[in-house]
């Protein structure tokens, strides 16, 4: 009896742990993230305004998560970081944290302090496309996006994978 307890002190011990945990990029891989995610795959963003999302997971090295937006004035922002973070909630929610390390602008804007601070954000499945459920800073101090609606006012548009 001593044995069983020890067995199960251990297993409890170890899953408490994350050692049986799933990584980063199994969770992007399984929830079938990874790739490129667009409201509209078809717009040239050299040249329309629009976005695209890219999850992706090198052989070496943690995710990453990338984003282009180009808006109706023409300017254009790039963000790229690294996922630290990424784990299924559900078969149709999973939750992503992931830190800036370069973000330009096509008119020299600098990006402020804060948009290199860590970012938790909850995706949502809805079919085949995706939409960002909630989006805030992982401290907390600035929330954009919740409930799947931006600053309460405007609901999240749905993205789909594109051909790439």
């Amino acid at each position: 009896m001593g044995r069983t307890f020890v067995a199960v002190g251990l297993w409890l011990a170890m899953a408490g742990n994350g050692v049986s945990a799933e990584s980063a990029k199994d969770a992007l891989e399984v929830f079938g993230l990874v790739g490129t995610w667009s409201a509209d795959c078809s717009k040239d963003l050299t040249k329309e305004a629009g976005s695209r999302k890219i999850y992706d997971v090198p052989a070496v090295g943690a995710p990453g998560f990338s984003e282009i937006i180009r808006l109706n004035t023409g300017v254009t922002s790039k963000f790229k970081g690294e996922i630290q973070e990424a784990t299924r909630i559900t078969e149709d929610k999973i939750r992503l944290i992931y830190k800036g390390s370069e973000i330009t602008f096509s008119n020299g804007a600098k990006p402020g302090a804060s948009e290199f601070d860590p970012v938790q954000t909850i995706l949502e499945k809805v079919g085949q496309k995706v939409r960002v459920l909630d989006w805030r800073h992982a401290d907390g101090s600035q929330t954009l996006i919740e409930n799947g609606m931006i600053s309460a006012k405007y609901p999240v548009l749905l993205i789909e994978k594109c051909l790439d």
